[in-house]
């Protein structure tokens, strides 16, 4: 049906539980995987992002204030984190995948996608809960 398929397995600890081969083949192969490094080494401990690649057809490694990268397009793309107080990360990963995703497979490059989701991981960080007021819409 050519509908992107996008996962982001939210926690180390359900990769643990779970098993991570049994996880991911129980899942299948999707568009895109989106996950930290922690989930990362979860996954794959001691390998490179890039045999993620194995899971996915598209790998973004979430690294926090360090920013983010993109792996398994025509180049390796990476993007600063934006600085910023954190105050809580509730929610700061389900924003940055969603707007990504968004700005991505609406035709933005994946180094503008990229800024975007991290700017908006930064926002939501500095604000108390998971779905903060928003002062403006820049993100997408």
């Amino acid at each position: 049906r050519q509908i992107p398929i996008a996962f982001d397995p939210a926690s180390f600890h359900l990769i643990q539980g779970y098993g991570p081969f049994r996880l991911m083949e129980e899942v299948g192969k999707v568009d895109f995987l989106l996950l930290n490094e922690n989930e990362a080494q979860t996954l794959l401990p001691g390998k490179s992002p890039c045999e993620l690649l194995r899971w996915a057809n598209v790998v973004i490694l979430k690294r926090g204030g360090e920013g983010a990268t993109v792996f398994g397009l025509e180049k390796e793309i990476s993007a600063p984190g934006v600085p910023t107080h954190v105050l809580d990360t509730t929610g700061a990963g389900d924003a940055f995948d969603a707007c990504f995703l968004v700005n991505y497979l609406h035709g933005e490059s994946a180094q503008n996608s990229l800024e975007r989701a991290n700017a908006l991981g930064a926002y939501v960080v500095a604000r108390l809960g998971a779905q903060p007021d928003w002062e403006q819409t820049t993100f997408s």
